[in-house]
């Protein structure tokens, strides 16, 4: 992908406009809003990296959680 390709998009965190999410040469995606100029660019972190690529539909999704273990017993918890 060429630095400036738009990704995808994301409503920015001050002013809730919609923003053109993209990457830049080292593939950290960044956005910057067109209304009140707030900018924001995801750095070194992967799993940081991961998360917005995966917000704006890029990544691959997170596994399902499994269901929680079902107790044993029944407990009671009136305490009577």
């Amino acid at each position: 992908m060429a630095k400036g390709d738009v990704i995808g998009k994301l409503p920015c965190a001050v002013c809730g406009h919609e923003c053109k999410v993209k990457e830049d040469t080292n593939g950290s995606p960044y956005w910057c809003c067109g209304d009140c100029g707030a900018r924001v660019q995801v750095g070194r972190d992967p799993d940081a990296k991961a998360q917005v690529l995966k917000m704006v539909g890029k990544g691959t999704p997170a596994p399902e959680p499994k269901p929680a273990a079902k107790p044993d017993k029944a407990v009671n918890r009136d305490g009577f």
